[in-house]
């Protein structure tokens, strides 16, 4: 609420001329018109903060916190504060620059982050064999390191007079599927040995096998080379212990002979197995047949009655007679069986007979 008319300087201390009455200061030291105060110090104000810079790859980030006199708004202190660090540059791709001779290099490479050019040196190392320098750098940038390699010839050495190759012979080598197929051969003029990539043909045979045909200009000759590739290998399927918890039957006719067929619960295929039956004659000449078999790890039985379906002859109304009985029986008992039947067969004849 104070009206700053004139702001003087004097020494050390701020003079201010004001449009208020001296009673709202009564502890400054006013001069005689009453109008005019001398301040011995400012009244700071609440800190703000000035100039702030977000970090960057190359510089960290920082403000200034700066305080004011709220009457004179005169600054009275100012600190740059550092925010946060420095960020390293992100630099996915370089460029080498080698010295003529090989001995130093220099990688330059753009920041993606702050777009610009970021340039170190190399730590190069040497090797120098059969007249040629191989060079070797070494440099970190943005976080990655770069290597690059360069050769450097002897410039005492005359380099070898270009040869038009001659080759009467090569040998090859085949990619395991037949898709590639190098020949090699060695130069009857230089000595030296000589390669080339072949065109290969391929050609898919009714077995599933493969000839692969290639073909290659080397030397000023053509060399043509086959290959065959077997067909497709396959795998016998994995034998499988069956598990089965149910099963349907196929029993024949007069039930002397019956099926049993199920599911496997793990390979979902179908499995069946010849049941061991037994065979029991009834009174009435009916036969009741019982199937046992094993199948999946577990037993299952099943009962077929077969009626008696010859001719009733000579047996009563009331069923068939018991030397039929008798017969079945001991048919198949040596000696014994023979008697019977022989007794079955006159007693059954009798009977035609007498009809």
């Amino acid at each position: 609420n104070v009206t700053i008319l004139k702001h003087m300087k004097q020494e050390d201390s701020d003079i201010l001329q004001i449009g208020v009455d001296a009673s709202y200061f009564p502890e400054a030291n006013w001069v005689s018109d009453n109008t005019t105060v001398l301040f011995d110090s400012h009244h700071a104000g609440e800190p703000v903060i000035e100039n702030e810079v977000p970090a960057t790859c190359a510089s960290a980030g920082h403000y200034d916190r700066v305080v004011y006199c709220t009457i004179c708004e005169k600054q009275i202190s100012r600190e740059t504060i550092e925010t946060d660090p420095a960020t390293d540059h992100s630099v996915p791709t370089v460029t080498w620059n080698w010295a003529s001779d090989g001995s130093s290099a220099t990688v330059t490479g753009t920041c993606t982050l702050c777009n610009e050019p970021i340039t170190v040196d190399a730590e190069v190392t040497s090797n120098t064999a059969n007249g040629v320098t191989t060079c070797f750098g070494v440099a970190t940038l943005g976080g990655q390191t770069f290597t690059d390699v360069i050769t450097i010839p002897d410039p005492t050495i005359e380099p070898p007079e270009p040869c038009d190759h001659q080759v009467t012979a090569v040998s090859w080598t085949w990619a395991n599927d037949g898709s590639l197929a190098t020949a090699v051969g060695v130069c009857t003029l230089c000595n030296q040995p000589v390669s080339a990539v072949a065109n290969v043909q391929t050609v898919t045979n009714a077995d599933g096998s493969k000839t692969c045909t290639a073909t290659v200009t080397l030397g000023g000759q053509t060399f043509t080379d086959v290959k065959t590739i077997s067909g497709p290998i396959i795998e016998p399927p994995v034998s499988c212990s069956h598990q089965v918890t149910a099963v349907s039957w196929a029993w024949t006719t007069d039930g002397s002979a019956a099926t049993a067929i199920g599911v496997c619960t793990l390979c979902n295929q179908p499995v069946s197995a010849v049941a061991n039956v037994q065979t029991v004659t009834n009174a009435d000449g009916s036969k009741t047949c019982t199937a046992t078999v094993t199948l999946g790890g577990q037993t299952f039985e099943a009962t077929k009655i077969v009626s008696f379906s010859g001719d009733p002859t000579p047996h009563t109304s009331k069923g068939r007679c018991s030397m039929c009985n008798f017969y079945e029986e001991y048919k198949n008992v040596p000696f014994v069986g023979w008697i019977v039947s022989i007794v079955h067969f006159f007693v059954h004849m009798s009977s035609r007979i007498g009809k």
